[in-house]
């Protein structure tokens, strides 16, 4: 995630890295059917030029999150792309590649490209297999930086929201998505404020978090041992 320009002038920040993380955390977790990451590290610079109006202390942010079974997402964010706001993904796998979304500029259509082939399976690596393109929501006046980009996407959200609490469903993903999210980009923020310390989620007992209760016990844990170090 890259923003082409500093925050608004009078914006409310709890950090960069829980600012721009948060969207990140969430999208990696989709891909792991919203389970927590097993291990939370992340860092955090200053690069010029910056006008850091909402005193984050930083400009660029990296995130690691790592889940039991090895996988690993590599989350970063920067308010410095001057060229164009981006919000890109890459998912790398044992069979292949998927890019999503790499774009730069005001405000052109968003790709998407699946390659095959990575060396251990018969053919060519990196092969690109299929690819896409689709196009942005026209911006209008007032309209936020961000808002061309993800507008049918919120559009589609809200309307499935509202379909589903007329008829009664429960929604998918459920409620525990928002404490998992914040429980992650949070732990994200301390870490880079802290110089990169690793954080694991585990419960006292050592075993994984699992519900809102472990959560609020490992925040709690967590926060005595910030006070302390």
């Amino acid at each position: 995630m890259q923003d082409k320009n500093p925050t608004p002038v009078g914006y409310r920040s709890g950090g960069i890295t829980a600012d721009m993380a948060i969207h990140l955390v969430y999208e990696a977790m989709a891909f792991r059917e919203f389970a927590l990451p097993r291990l939370v590290r992340a860092l955090q610079f200053m690069a010029p030029p910056y006008e850091d109006r909402a005193r984050e202390g930083a400009n660029i942010v990296h995130v690691f999150c790592q889940w039991r079974g090895g996988s690993l997402a590599h989350l970063w964010g920067s308010r410095i792309n001057g060229t164009g706001y981006d919000n890109g993904f890459t998912l790398t796998g044992t069979d292949g590649r998927i890019d999503v979304g790499t774009f730069v500029g005001d405000f052109g259509p968003i790709s998407a490209r699946l390659w095959h082939g990575t060396g251990t399976s018969p053919g060519p690596r990196g092969t690109l297999a299929e690819s896409r393109e689709f196009a942005m929501t026209p911006p209008r006046q007032g309209h936020p930086d961000f808002y061309p980009r993800f507008a049918a996407a919120y559009d589609a959200e809200l309307r499935e929201f509202v379909r589903r609490v007329a008829a009664g469903e429960s929604l998918e993903p459920g409620l525990d998505i928002g404490w998992k999210t914040l429980l992650v980009a949070n732990l994200a923020e301390a870490s880079a404020r802290q110089g990169g310390r690793p954080f694991e989620l585990t419960r006292s007992d050592g075993g994984p978090i699992q519900s809102s209760a472990d959560a609020r016990e490992f925040a709690a844990m967590t926060m005595a041992s910030l006070e302390t170090a």
